[in-house]
């Protein structure tokens, strides 16, 4: 007889199971080293493993300096030791709508003819971003509209231009800063977004790197996906689990998901947390590991690989009683773009048929999101 499941985890590409004593396909993360001295191939070869076999993978020798990292996690421990919760609260899209400033800037927006319309679009676009970016506090309660609770604090960015080393030095300099809204001012943490957004920028440059090799695992070119993520739709989120002792998973940080974009680059701090769904159901540890980051295969990727790779579930659950620090950093597709399964992943001859139909990023992504941040 088939055991009956103990938590069934909704997802945006269907129901995933939790059983309480089938044993996991797999039992513990792999590990990559991206080193120059080995070749693309060969990475590539040990990704693909790691993403069709498990959906998950740390790497290490990935070229973004330890120093980087840490100092990024002392900005973290900074924005939310250091500001009140009124200052962080003026960060939140709620209070942004309710003081009116978004209403004046939507009227600055309009104007006549051609310029005019392109402002006003502008403002629409983030507007859309602005929904789920800004600080976002422990939510204890499941209000109107929302899938769960949300049991940590945190503060997101949508993806930034002028933190992107792929921008020209001419575009940036004349670039409209779209994110200023999402920043505290600088006279309260002093050089607080310059060191984010040098962070930010080598996240870029580390995640176009995976793009690449993910494409070659796949056997096509280096540059197959690029067109799709042209700028990517990307959230950086720096997170705050206060330290507390869970009744249960339910009331302890995040629950069971899976994530919304193509992959995901997680650093950790020393707190064990992360849990890992294998394919039969059992939970697996991913512990914090010294200079390395932690991959994570993400919904869009598994579509466009037509399910040839894993995302998989996961779920913070500290049992440790200490207060833990992440900085994930979701990077997706263009919202624009038309998300298509690769030609190479469809094998009718093996039992693999096209899964998935073509479908907008941003619309897959915004409806997700939706589920998890309320604004009202």
């Amino acid at each position: 007889m088939a055991e009956t499941p103990v938590e069934t985890v909704s997802t945006g590409l269907g129901p995933r199971y939790v059983y309480s004593s089938t044993p996991g396909t797999f039992t513990s993360i792999p590990t990559i080293s991206l080193s120059p001295s080995q070749s693309p191939a060969t990475i590539a070869a040990a990704i693909y493993s790691a993403a069709t076999e498990v959906g998950f993978f740390y790497i290490t020798d990935h070229g973004v300096p330890a120093s980087l990292v840490a100092q990024t996690h002392a900005e973290m421990q900074r924005f939310f030791r250091e500001l009140s919760v009124e200052q962080k609260m003026k960060l939140n899209p709620g209070s942004w709508k309710k003081n009116g400033k978004e209403t004046e800037e939507k009227e600055a927006a309009k104007g006549e003819g051609e310029e005019g319309k392109v402002e006003e679009g502008r403002k629409e676009q983030e507007d859309e971003e602005e929904e789920y970016s800004g600080y976002w506090p422990i939510r204890a309660t499941i209000p109107d509209g929302a899938a769960e609770t949300h049991m940590y604090e945190s503060i997101i960015w949508p993806y930034d231009a002028l933190a992107d080393p792929l921008t020209p030095a001419a575009a940036a300099a004349a670039a409209h800063d779209a994110n200023a809204r999402f920043w505290p001012p600088s006279a309260a943490l002093p050089g607080f977004r310059v060191r984010i957004a040098e962070y930010e920028g080598a996240m870029l440059t580390l995640a176009r790197r995976l793009l690449g090799l993910f494409a070659v695992a796949l056997g096509e070119e280096g540059g197959y996906f690029d067109k799709y993520f042209d700028p990517p739709g990307t959230l950086l989120s720096l997170n705050h689990y206060p330290a507390s002792v869970p009744q249960s998973p339910e009331s302890a940080g995040v629950h069971a998901h899976s994530d919304f974009e193509a992959f995901t680059i997680l650093s950790q701090d020393a707190v064990p947390s992360l849990e890992v769904l294998s394919l039969s159901g059992a939970w697996v540890p991913a512990p914090p590991i010294p200079d390395t980051f932690l991959i994570n295969i993400g919904d869009t990727l598994r579509m466009m690989t037509n399910d040839v790779f894993m995302s998989t579930v996961h779920r913070a659950y500290n049992r440790t009683g200490r207060a833990r620090y992440s900085i994930p950093y979701f990077f997706g597709a263009n919202y624009d773009a038309m998300l298509d399964v690769v030609p190479s992943c469809v094998d009718e001859a093996a039992g693999r048929g096209r899964r998935y139909g073509k479908v907008r990023a941003g619309e897959y992504v915004r409806a997700q999101l939706a589920r998890t941040y309320v604004t009202n």
